[in-house]
């Protein structure tokens, strides 16, 4: 709340334009939805901008303050069901203490507070389903299917990479339905596929009938974001946005199919010159990973400093936040506070495999998932924060093992 009230931010980049069409919607135009405008374009937009304007509808226009509140609640909510996913993995009160020393301490989580866009809330009702998922596979009640079916829909309503979760929920049901010799785990595997359709397609029809539109459109084909996230850029970051994606489907004149085609023929040479040159291969994709999760900010400090261009009413404390002493601060803060998190994470994975079951394996998919697709998608450090965070409960085990053994040398070096 503190930074809330501190930088007054305002909805930047796509969130700004989310807000206008949700204000444009409230006033009956519904052009946004066809083409060449922005929901045409970005049409799993759409979920997020019916919230927005839901929450304008209630609390008045522009008011942006309470979805940045609402950002809390979703950051309170994500600590929330972390925690309790962390006391069903491990059900260590030690893990538990670190796991909140480590939460308190993670910066961007509290940043991305400011900054309007569905990726909280996404995050949010994606690690409900998984916590739900993990209830149903310890206590087999059907309960648990059905909300964690909701919680994914409304997940990917907000943030359409949500279905890397529900990717992962879908391979570890199977794996359980093979270990437990269990047909009736694949039917909970296909309630939740079923129902965690219905969010976006309640919207989308909601959004039809409003408009009179005859159909939301196709959109920019997943192609081009994987064309562009394969280039190589002189004034980018290996695969990040270089507007290939956006450019492509203008010039065929927003045809979904033709997009797709060309951004096909555009992959194949990617392709192709990482086959004849696998050194070049190489150095890309690890220029491309590099650059996404090295950042410690995730870009968190980015995207606050981009939210906050635009008032000129700001304090000298607010600024020196995002751009002065104070934000070279907090980047050496969470440069060392990565570093860390990094450490216990891998620790897990060395002393704690033991402790790796199908509940764990959720979590790591997930974070596998989100690693693979962004390593072809479209590269961005604020997308794979999502991914970042779920290793939380492995680096506070991995922490704890750690301090646990200097604990045990010290001990025998005092002995000796």
């Amino acid at each position: 709340m503190f930074l809330i009230l501190l930088l007054r931010a305002y909805p930047a980049c796509d969130g700004g334009a989310l807000s206008e069409i949700a204000v444009s919607f409230m006033e009956g135009d519904y052009s946004a939805l066809s083409k060449p405008n922005y929901l045409s374009i970005y049409p799993f937009q759409l979920g997020m901008t019916g919230f927005i304007q839901l929450i304008y509808t209630i609390f008045g226009q522009n008011n942006y303050m309470v979805l940045q509140f609402i950002n809390i609640l979703a950051s309170l909510g994500i600590a929330y069901v972390l925690y309790q996913i962390t006391w069903l993995l491990f059900n260590d009160e030690t893990v538990l203490q670190y796991f909140c020393i480590l939460l308190i301490a993670m910066l961007p989580l509290h940043l991305y507070t400011t900054f309007i866009y569905g990726n909280l809330l996404g995050l949010c009702f994606s690690l409900l389903a998984i916590l739900f998922e993990i209830c149903f596979m310890r206590e087999g009640k059907w309960r648990y299917t059905f909300l964690a079916g909701a919680a994914i829909g409304i997940g990917i309503l907000f943030k359409s990479n949500s279905r890397i979760f529900l990717i992962a929920i879908e391979i570890v049901l199977l794996m359980f339905a093979v270990c437990k010799k269990n047909a009736k785990v694949l039917l909970a595997g296909l309630i939740i596929l079923i129902l965690s359709r219905i969010p976006v397609y309640a919207v989308e029809g909601y959004y039809l009938r409003q408009s009179g539109v005859e159909r939301i459109s196709e959109g920019v084909p997943g192609a081009a974001w994987i064309a562009m996230g394969l280039q190589d850029d002189d004034l980018f970051e290996n695969g990040w946005y270089n507007g290939y994606n956006i450019n492509t489907y203008k010039q065929c004149e927003f045809d979904n199919k033709k997009a797709a085609e060309q951004s096909l023929n555009s992959i194949g040479e990617s392709v192709k010159t990482f086959v004849k040159h696998p050194l070049y291969a190489v150095r890309f994709f690890y220029k491309k990973w590099t650059s996404q999760w090295n950042d410690p900010t995730y870009q968190s400090l980015f995207s606050v400093e981009w939210a906050c261009r635009h008032n000129e009413n700001q304090s000298v404390l607010a600024r020196s936040l995002y751009s002065g002493r104070v934000a070279g601060g907090l980047y050496h803060f969470m440069n060392i506070y990565q570093t860390i998190y990094f450490i216990g994470a891998l620790f897990f994975l060395l002393k704690g495999r033991s402790r790796l079951g199908l509940e764990q394996f959720i979590l790591l998919l997930s974070v596998f998932g989100g690693m693979l697709c962004h390593l072809l998608w479209e590269a961005k450090g604020r997308y794979v924060f999502s991914y970042y965070i779920l290793l939380l409960p492995f680096a506070a085990y991995g922490i704890n093992k750690l301090v646990e053994g200097v604990k045990v040398l010290c001990i025998k070096w005092k002995d000796k």
